[in-house]
């Protein structure tokens, strides 16, 4: 589309005669604006509802005409009496009744009525046929587009002028002037476009089509770009200096000529983007970088960019650029870019950043408060670069309290507070292999002679419980992570301290196990850092797979343990017990489950088991003893393993089953498989029918009999033999059967 270069002649003075004058139509005519010739209206007046006594209604022009029905009325006479009632008006127009309306039609066509009534509950009206006034277009669109003009005039000394946000300047988009041999110039040998006097241009060659330019020889040529489109050259002698920027314009190039051609591209002022000089506010969402990355060559680009000039009174400063910004007085926020000074030299600084809440820095360099209250810092901190520190950067958040407006903040290291939790390593379960690889969280253990660093607690103002990791737990030199429990390490004087009367409990978790330390309430804080008598004693611990207790030992589940078990009071277990090792229990023990004891079994007072027990030694006596006692019950006189099977149609259908378990296999044979295993080949198998109905009926006569074979110390089958020689095949379904047996031997 081409833009227009000048106003129509009619903008600024009426146009010729016909009309000689810009007049505004009325409306029927504006309606009918772009309709030429002659028409005359058409409007029709329907009954909608047909009522006795009732007064009907027309208006034409704002003038009434009106009918009332007799006690019988129809449709028809309404009709014909609301006609009359029209044509008696003297309005410009005439009623007939077309037999479902009355039709009012102009008397003059071109000039329109306006038709409505009182009663639209009963009558409706409907346009049939719309005015035409045979006005000429010329006088609609001469008034239309003046009056267009008009606003436009007006709105462009209203409307926002760029110089409101940033000074006038020249973009990117054009072309540079050439420089090379002669001093003429062909058209559109430059182009540009800018802001100037406020006002956007738009690109703009020059010269213009079809013409020239000619360069003075040995000047300098500066052009110029006005806001009317216009380029204009302002020449001074060669080195002169930049002369003054022509009105309503800003400055693009320029041109440098010796006494031939054209040498030098003197002057460049292209922007690549819009500066801004004043402070900008978005009420609603900035939408950044949305064409930023057409491709995957360009994704490194940034999608926006900040440049901070550096204050003159920073150069022997740690920060070295700041912005400042607020919604109110009240709440303040500052940014600054920091300089961390970290290895001497260009190549031993780094640049981080600061960022605080109702907190700044003066020129001396230190923090102030320009409103009492707390005040809060975040540092994102670089890592350092020399070898000889480990420093590995990230975030340290501070906190102060200033007493006074425009007090100096002395700032105390403070956590980084969430509401609503933290999720970690929400990418690890993504695969790729790195699940394992980098730790959701890492903590770093004082370098600096700390005997403790502390890495978690509760938010608590009573009793705190902590965690803390340290090489060098009780002065031992143990490697540990320990969790407390009203406990705290103070690095001043090296020893506990309590937070409130009461308990105090240390779990310490140590490559070589687990240790539990109690301090009771009875003793008073502070407490040395030690195991020796006096100070923290021993409640529990598990090493190498050994369990020992000071105290009674209650167990809800299972209790399982990899090697010697020692109890210092009762023992109760609630499910299966197994100890790979001896348990000695000093106290009475409970077993409320099955029990198994690889090594000794020792029981100072009485010993309940309401389950199986296997093992090799089942002694409630001091194992000590010999000879053995008499009336002494051995682990060697019990069962290791016992139970019954049905089995009906092929299928065992029943069993209860003690350390073993029961399959029919290809022979037809009873195969049982113990767990676990006895000692040797040297066990024996006591099995027989139940000659009662089993579970799959029948009776069972006395001629059959159960032949065993130990196939290896943890299998044996179950033979039914019937008759002379005759193999019960259990495969088949006609042979159910129910057995039961017993093994004895050493495990």
């Amino acid at each position: 589309m081409q833009e227009p270069n000048a106003f129509p002649r009619w903008a600024d003075a009426p146009p010729v005669a016909p009309p000689t004058t810009i007049t505004e139509p009325s409306d029927p005519e504006k309606d009918v604006g772009f309709q030429p010739g002659v028409q005359a209206q058409v409007t029709d007046f329907g009954i909608t509802n047909v009522l006795n006594s009732h007064t009907y209604n027309a208006r034409l022009n704002g003038v009434s005409a009106d009918y009332l029905s007799d006690g019988t009325a129809t449709a028809a006479e309404i009709r014909v009496g609301l006609r009359d009632a029209v044509n008696a008006l003297a309005e410009p127009v005439t009623a007939v009744d077309t037999g479902t309306a009355v039709r009012v039609t102009a008397d003059v066509a071109g000039v329109a009525f306006v038709a409505d009534t009182t009663d639209a509950t009963n009558v409706s009206v409907a346009l049939v046929t719309a005015n035409k006034s045979n006005k000429p277009i010329r006088q609609f669109l001469n008034w239309f587009f003046n009056l267009v003009y008009q606003w436009v005039t007006v709105l462009w000394q209203f409307s926002l002028r760029t110089d409101d946000m940033h000074p006038d300047q020249v973009l990117a988009g054009g072309d540079l002037p050439s420089i090379g041999a002669g001093l003429t110039i062909a058209a559109g040998d430059f182009a540009a476009r800018a802001y100037a006097a406020g006002r956007a241009v738009p690109t703009t060659s020059f010269p213009a089509a079809g013409d020239t330019y000619v360069y003075s020889a040995n000047s300098d040529t500066y052009w110029d770009l006005g806001v009317d489109r216009t380029w204009t050259p302002v020449v001074v002698a060669s080195g002169a200096g930049a002369p003054a920027l022509t009105a309503n314009s800003v400055r693009a190039f320029a041109v440098r000529t010796d006494a031939t051609d054209r040498t030098l591209l003197l002057l460049n002022n292209m922007e690549s983007r819009v500066r801004f000089n004043k402070e900008l506010g978005f009420e609603d969402t900035i939408h950044l970088g949305v064409n930023t990355f057409p491709d995957a060559d360009t994704f490194h680009q940034p999608r926006h960019k900040v440049f901070v000039e550096r204050p003159t009174w920073g150069d022997d400063k740690d920060f070295e650029g700041l912005a400042l910004y607020g919604n109110n007085t009240v709440d303040l926020v500052f940014d600054y870019l920091k300089v961390i000074h970290i290895g001497g030299g260009t190549f031993g600084r780094q640049v981080g950043f600061v960022r605080s809440w109702r907190a700044y820095i003066d020129t001396a360099g230190d923090w102030i408060a320009p409103l009492s209250g707390w005040c809060y810092r975040l540092d994102f901190k670089p890592g350092r670069t020399d070898l000889a520190d480990a420093d590995r950067g990230g975030f340290n958040f501070f906190s102060a309290f200033a007493a006074s407006d425009g007090a100096t903040i002395t700032w105390a290291k403070a956590p980084l507070s969430f509401e609503n939790g933290i999720r970690l390593g929400t990418e690890h379960n993504l695969g790729g292999g790195t699940i394992n690889e980098h730790a959701q969280i890492e903590f770093n253990r004082g370098l600096a002679g700390e005997r403790y660093t502390l890495i978690a607690r509760d938010a608590t103002e009573t009793v705190v419980i902590r965690e803390y990791l340290t090489d060098d737990a009780f002065g031992t030199g143990l490697r540990a992570r320990v969790r407390t429990v009203n406990a705290e390490f103070l690095d001043a004087t090296d020893q506990w301290e309590r937070d409130a009367a009461g308990d105090a409990t240390l779990i310490v978790e140590t490559e070589d196990g687990t240790y539990a330390y109690h301090h009771l309430a009875a003793s008073a804080s502070p407490w040395s850092d030690a195991t020796t008598a006096g100070n923290w004693t021993v409640g529990f611990s598990e090493l190498l797979g050994a369990v020992a207790t000071s105290g009674a030992v209650d167990v809800g589940g299972a209790l399982t343990v990899t090697g010697d078990a020692i109890v210092g009071d009762d023992l109760t277990v609630n499910d299966d017990a197994l100890i790979a090792g001896d348990l000695n229990v000093s106290g009475a023990g409970a077993f409320n489950a099955a029990v198994t004891v690889q090594g000794a079994l020792t029981v100072v007072d009485d010993a309940t088991i309401t389950g199986f027990v296997s093992g090799n030694t089942f002694k409630p006596q001091l194992a000590t003893e010999s000879p053995a006692a008499a009336n002494t019950l051995y682990r060697r006189n019990l069962p290791k393993c016992y139970g019954f099977v049905s089995v009906v149609d092929a299928v065992i259908v029943e069993s209860e089953l003690h350390g073993c378990s029961v399959v029919i296999n290809g022979a037809g044979l009873l195969e049982v498989t113990m767990n676990p295993a006895m000692g040797s080949l040297r066990y024996h198998v006591d099995a027989d029918i139940d000659f009662g109905d089993g579970a799959g009926g029948g009776d069972y006569t006395f001629d059959e009999v159960c032949r065993c074979l130990n196939i290896s110390a943890s299998v044996f089958r179950i033979a039914l033999i019937s008759g002379v020689l005759t193999l019960v095949d259990l495969n088949n379904v006609a042979n159910d059967r129910r057995v039961g047996f017993a093994v004895y031997g050493v495990q």
